[in-house]
């Protein structure tokens, strides 16, 4: 085996397969994108990189059920039991499954927002357009 050989490694594992990196970019981009519009208290720069993380082990899953459906084996089997314990540590870590959020605080600050903007919505309905103190907003 030469050095090169060694150098390059397996180049079809990056191009296909669960582990494929360049075919599921848009993918993982797409994902991250949702999780932080379902989570608000995310910051892209501070938990980015872990967001990023969580986009790509959906994505994955998602391509190895697909798979699995096609040809189950139990290395398969095995490898969606892995990322399902990593997927679940991640949402974990950034508040994103029930029990962390209750932890976090979260549960309560979401409802409290969606308390308020069911108020805003009400009130916006009974003001008055041209009213004192409508003009300062």
């Amino acid at each position: 085996m030469t050095a090169r050989a060694v150098r390059a490694g397996n180049t079809n594992a990056l191009r296909h397969g669960v582990y494929a990196e360049a075919a599921v970019r848009p993918d993982v981009l797409d994902q991250a994108s949702l999780l932080f519009a379902r989570a608000p208290w995310l910051d892209r720069v501070r938990d980015g990189v872990l967001v990023e993380a969580a986009a790509r082990l959906v994505v994955r899953l998602r391509r190895l059920d697909t798979i699995l459906e096609a040809e189950p084996t139990e290395t398969l089997a095995s490898l969606a039991c892995r990322l399902e314990g990593q997927l679940l540590k991640h949402l974990d870590a950034l508040g994103l499954t029930p029990t962390a959020a209750a932890r976090l605080g979260l549960a309560g600050l979401d409802a409290r927002e969606k308390a308020s903007r069911l108020v805003e919505a009400e009130l916006a309905k009974y003001r008055v357009v041209g009213a004192p103190g409508e003009a300062e907003r």
